[in-house]
């Protein structure tokens, strides 16, 4: 668990600004909000993979991982963020690197797609 102080510090460090304790505990307000919310969401992402499991012919899983909690992320945050981060489910690509493949036919046409 974090203290309220080392929050209070890590954020002084990076805004080199006054940060007020009721500051610190509204963030904490939030997070523990979220939290609720992945919570419940992965508890259904948990069941979901369990049924999918038990067509395959497989075990139950009997502890939430880490897919679980990703897949909840990654769901509570698709209607709110067009783009995740990877540690939220989502993917990244390179500096450079195009998300869609150009096929000839987009390449004839002088269309880049980004």
């Amino acid at each position: 668990m974090l203290h309220w102080h080392q929050v209070w510090k890590y954020i002084r460090k990076l805004t080199n600004r006054e940060v007020e304790k009721g500051a610190i505990l509204e963030l904490f307000n939030d997070i523990e909000n979220r939290t609720d919310n992945i919570i419940h969401q992965s508890i259904i992402e948990f069941n979901s993979l369990n049924t999918n499991r038990i067509k395959q012919g497989l075990p139950e899983k009997t502890r939430i991982d880490r897919e679980c909690i990703q897949r909840a992320i990654k769901s509570i945050n698709n209607d709110i963020f067009t783009s995740l981060s990877e540690r939220a489910g989502g993917t990244i690509s390179k500096k450079g690197e195009k998300n869609v493949e150009q096929t000839p036919e987009t390449k004839d046409l002088g269309v880049e797609i980004q």
